[in-house]
């Protein structure tokens, strides 16, 4: 169902899989999307006295939207949704799709292989501030991958006069006034980057896992118009309160 609605865009609360069926073909200006990993675990990292690091307990558990069955389940799933991803992009446009460093390159060899889309980028959120390896057996882990891909087509944007950009964004974990109650939201700053150089003023971006809604406050910010699809109803409400307070989003970047 359509839970809000204004000029600039829609959020539908509803399964993805569902909604990108109703979309015309190449329809789509930009897919920029965070989708679940399917990595959760039932484990609690404990941050009792006497620890190094202060601060909450490290939860390994996002939410029952991450639990997705096997890993050939959840590829199956996932190569489902990114056929009807492909459907609705532009010809020459571009899918930016963050995704498990340990299971991206399955992604990039379908889109490559069945569609001919092109490898444009990895693109590494190296993270200023990552949570601390309290089990001290491994790296702690510092930073996350999106992969972009376009679509064989002539209308191909890049808008590189906005200077130049390396694969990379030396960006902190989300907090402060930033930060919503979804566990995996995803920066402003760097959305906000990919959306900006992709795209052109009056395109409409699709993200058919909203999340925390990033995508869509900074569609909006820019000028860009925005479709977000929230399956779960306490983050489909999180990202109608802030794309309705757009003007407080933008001081934050």
């Amino acid at each position: 169902m359509i839970l809000f609605q204004e000029q600039a865009g829609i959020v539908y609360k509803a399964d993805a899989f569902e909604i990108l069926k109703q979309f015309q073909d190449n329809s789509f200006g930009m897919i920029l999307t965070d989708p679940p990993y399917n990595i959760s675990k039932p484990v609690v990292i404990k941050r009792g006295k006497g620890t190094k690091y202060k601060g909450k307990d490290i939860v390994l558990d996002f939410g029952h939207w991450d639990k997705i069955g096997n890993f050939d389940e959840y590829m199956e799933g996932m190569f489902s949704i990114l056929d009807e991803m492909v459907r609705v992009l532009k010809p020459g446009r571009v899918i930016a799709m963050w995704f498990d460093v340990d299971s991206i390159n399955f992604v990039s060899k379908y889109l490559q292989n069945k569609y001919d889309f092109k490898l444009k980028n990895y693109v590494a959120h190296i993270k200023q501030n990552p949570p601390p390896m309290l089990r001290k057996s491994k790296f702690a882990q510092g930073w996350e991958i999106l992969g972009i891909w376009q679509k064989p087509g002539k209308d191909y944007v890049f808008n590189y006069q906005l200077g130049h950009q390396p694969n990379y964004f030396v960006v902190p974990v989300v907090s402060g006034k930033e930060k919503t109650a979804h566990p995996t939201q995803k920066p402003l700053k760097i959305c906000s980057t990919l959306i900006a150089y992709f795209t052109n003023e009056g395109d409409t971006i699709l993200d058919p896992f909203g999340g925390s809604g990033t995508t869509g406050v900074a569609a909006k910010m820019l000028g860009r118009k925005y479709v977000l699809i929230e399956k779960d109803e306490k983050y489909a409400k999180i990202i109608v309160d802030r794309i309705k307070r757009i003007g407080e989003q933008m001081k934050l970047i």
